[in-house]
């Protein structure tokens, strides 16, 4: 019996694999006909001149209107590069199922087929879905994303492509290196652009080592074709992994650029973190080499709670020293270092500000910036002629060096300190 159950068990792993393989099909097979259903009772609109995808909820409606976020991505600088005069912005979120704004969707592939293809190519949409379903491999195919890419995704851009002369320009973010649209994977007429919305993709050096890509270059090589990106550092970090197609256009970060003046009464110092996630969750981030681990993070707060502390007690109220959180806090992130930022803030003052502040506002407000290497803020600080300085304690397994990218780079407590207080002292006394 048990040489029975060592031979039966792996066949009964695969029978119920392929069990649960074919219940997907036949929901994505219930979806598709759902799908034509729908497009056939449907009002037909133009097709979209370009389709934004990989967009977070967050990006396209927290801290701003949704014309904002349109305002943002459509700007005069992107017209050469795409064009915007009809964008299509697909959000996972159900506030786009319930928006009124023909511009945006929760799912570009079913928008194409119910809105825009016209129904008489329905048969050739068929048709390509159980050619799908027939070269379908069961165990190839993990979840119900892959199966709804390869059963619905794929067949709408390859009819698509095949019964239409449309142009299309595909844009993605960053935020999809790993896993680029489904859209990027059949030759459509159009371009296919990232956004590079952050500039913080490169590596560090762990003992000596250069830490891995989360990221493969070849993969994105192949299936990009323009890279639009802040700097031309930003350009050479690309052009060393062997991708050649970018262009430095300044910061992209779909926000609307509103300035704040300076108050000439109090210097500014605004610290603009990365919140770390639970120590349960750093494998995924590489785990003793994760730059921004919750050890990390909470060094770097402390120390700059340390200084703020000792700086406030020079100069009293003139001083004001803020905390930028990169998002807001979710159930994934280390809940020792929410609590300890909120503790700083009750017993120095340090000032926390919304997570879905704008960028342009707070940092044009501030006089200086002090980022986490090699993080954004930093690098929009310089674009707004704002001091700014990437602070990170990291001892001697991590190599960094004195100055990134124009920047200054920091690591203990006496240099940020002694730094500062330059600042501080040049401003007031510019003012006597």
């Amino acid at each position: 019996m048990k040489g029975v159950y060592r031979f039966g068990q792996p066949n009964l792993e695969k029978m119920v694999r392929r069990v649960k393989f074919l219940s997907l099909i036949l929901t994505m097979v219930s979806v598709t006909l759902c799908i034509l259903l729908i497009g056939c009772i449907r009002k037909r609109r133009a097709f979209p001149s370009s389709i934004l995808y990989s967009v977070t909820r967050d990006q396209v409606f927290q801290g701003k209107s949704i014309e904002d976020f349109f305002a943002a991505v459509t700007e005069d600088r992107f017209k050469s590069f795409y064009n915007a005069e009809n964008l299509l912005v697909e959000v996972r979120a159900f506030r786009s199922v319930l928006s009124r704004d023909r511009h945006l969707t929760y799912d570009a592939s079913i928008y194409i087929a119910t809105v825009c293809l016209k129904r008489r190519y329905y048969p050739a949409l068929l048709w390509e879905v159980f050619k799908a379903i027939r070269h379908c491999n069961f165990e190839l195919v993990p979840n119900i994303r892959d199966v709804k890419m390869i059963l619905i995704d794929l067949p709408v851009y390859k009819v698509f492509e095949r019964k239409t002369n449309v142009c299309i320009d595909m844009i993605t973010t960053n935020s999809s290196l790993a896993r680029l649209p489904s859209a990027f994977m059949v030759p459509l007429r159009g371009k296919r652009i990232m956004l590079w919305y952050s500039t913080n993709s490169k590596p560090f050096k762990y003992k000596g080592k250069e830490v891995k890509l989360q990221w493969n270059p070849t993969y994105v090589r192949n299936s990009v074709d323009l890279h639009l990106v802040w700097t031309k550092f930003d350009v050479d970090f690309l052009e060393s992994l062997g991708i050649t197609n970018a262009h430095a256009i300044g910061s992209i970060l779909m926000q609307p650029r509103l300035m704040a003046e300076r108050d000439n009464q109090k210097f500014i110092i605004t610290y603009f973190d990365v919140t770390p996630v639970t120590p349960s969750m750093e494998w995924k981030f590489g785990g003793p080499a994760n730059f921004y681990s919750q050890k990390n993070a909470l060094k770097d707060l402390n120390q700059f709670a340390e200084v703020s502390s000792h700086l406030t007690g020079l100069f009293g109220t003139k001083v004001e020293f803020r905390i930028k959180p990169k998002r807001a806090y979710g159930a994934t992130h280390s809940k020792k270092y929410q609590a300890n930022v909120v503790q700083l803030s009750k017993d120095i003052g340090i000032k926390i500000l919304n997570p879905y502040a704008n960028l342009y506002s707070i940092v044009s407000q501030s006089d200086t910036v002090i980022a986490t290497p090699w993080t954004s803020p930093a690098v929009l600080a310089k674009e707004l002629r704002t001091d700014a300085i990437y602070f990170g304690n990291r001892g001697q397994e991590w190599n960094l060096p004195s100055k990134h990218e124009d920047i200054e780079v920091m690591g203990s407590t006496r240099e940020l300190t002694e730094y500062l207080l330059r600042r501080i002292k040049i401003k007031f006394a510019n003012q006597e």
